[in-house]
């Protein structure tokens, strides 16, 4: 399941954005950042936090 978020970042144009992922911990999402970087993904890739928890839900995000 992918979801597009659209979001605006400061100084830059609207920018379209694709989860690809989501995780129960930042750690989790790190692990598998990494993962995909260790495969040869191009990215750009990051992940985001969906709560105010830098510690919590996490969504990995192309993008």
């Amino acid at each position: 399941m992918h979801r597009r978020l659209l979001r605006a970042r400061p100084g830059t144009a609207l920018a379209e954005e694709v989860v690809i992922g989501h995780y129960d911990t930042s750690a989790e999402c790190s692990d598998v950042l990494m993962q995909h970087a260790a495969d040869g993904d191009p990215g750009p890739l990051m992940c985001a936090p969906t709560t105010d928890d830098p510690e919590g839900p996490t969504d990995l995000v192309r993008g």
